[in-house]
């Protein structure tokens, strides 16, 4: 490896993980908006980040030719699964973070391993090893223990738990699958382009879902005060981490990326302790701790370059 690809590599990593720490605090920001139907936040966040970025894209509207009809497509499938469902999921699973911490969230959904090497095995034919086909359940396993920690289903809070983890599983599944798509979808074109396609995408689907949900007077309950939290986001957690994030998944291989990540639940832990003043039960640090271990262990059977490689001969 040459000397500018081990700089390009370095900075790839860094702007992974700093996107991976800027949400860890996106809980903090989200939260604040409980009273309103999850789906809307999407829309008003992206809705909003795709006005922002309405000079920039006047400025680059010649570089948009650069892209191809495939991934036009791989992009709005992305906005799709990941942006709407997968962003509606995970922010109602915020929500519920009265009961069940915020960490517990974050750590559940980062499961995406899973998914990300399941749709690498289906979309672009990669051979899943016998220790993945192993870890899988243990993952499993490990994460209902993590959601549990007595290892019996605790519905006395109703099933505000289980739907929060399930959310949080269903956040997993989106995120996951569309990670060789979001790949796919960098190749050639400015990383600003993609970024603003996939707001304005995830904003039209979102408006779409209100419409047809008919959720549209509950936006009469969007004050100043919600505008607030909405562009803090967009301009910290949401925005500004999702074009960090492309920026360096351009640059590395997208199983490392996913190991990166990583970095997202552990800075959570810190989250649920210093600002929700949550303590997690040391079962749960070690379930936590166990579920890492094997995500880890996960992203390393799959070899980064061939996956990266395959990737870019994705077929939407």
């Amino acid at each position: 490896m040459t000397n500018r690809n081990k700089h390009i590599f370095t900075i790839g990593s860094l702007a992974v993980v700093i996107a991976a720490i800027l949400w860890s605090l996106d809980g903090i920001l989200r939260e604040k908006l409980y009273h309103l139907p999850a789906i809307n936040v999407v829309f008003l966040e992206h809705g909003l980040a795709s006005l922002i970025l309405i000079p920039i894209m006047m400025i680059q509207i010649k570089s948009f030719k650069k892209f191809t009809k495939k991934q036009i497509a791989a992009i709005a499938l992305v906005s799709l699964v990941s942006g709407v469902i997968g962003t509606a999921a995970y922010t109602s699973a915020l929500f519920k973070i009265n009961y069940i911490p915020f960490s517990v969230v974050v750590m559940i959904q980062k499961l995406q391993p899973i998914f990300a090497t399941l749709a690498a095995g289906l979309l672009l034919k990669e051979k899943i090893s016998k220790r993945f086909a192993f870890m899988i359940p243990l993952a499993l396993v490990l994460s209902y223990w993590l959601t549990f920690p007595d290892l019996s289903t605790n519905l006395s809070t109703g099933n505000k738990t289980l739907q929060a983890a399930l959310l949080a599983l269903l956040a997993a599944a989106c995120w996951g699958t569309m990670t060789a798509f979001s790949k796919y979808s960098l190749k050639n074109v400015p990383t600003i382009n993609t970024t603003s396609l996939r707001m304005i995408f995830t904003a039209g689907f979102s408006l779409i879902y209100i419409m047809i949900l008919g959720n549209r007077a509950l936006f009469s309950d969007v004050g100043t005060t919600e505008y607030k939290y909405l562009l803090m986001i967009i301009f910290s957690t949401g925005l500004v981490a999702i074009y960090i994030y492309y920026y360096g998944l351009k640059k590395i291989p997208a199983t490392l990326c996913t190991f990166l990540e990583l970095a997202w639940p552990i800075s959570a832990v810190f989250v649920d302790k210093f600002y929700f003043h949550k303590n997690i039960r040391v079962s749960q640090l070690i379930a936590g701790t166990l579920l890492i271990s094997v995500l880890i262990l996960m992203t390393k059977t799959k070899k980064d370059v061939e996956l990266d490689q395959k990737a870019e001969k994705i077929s939407v």
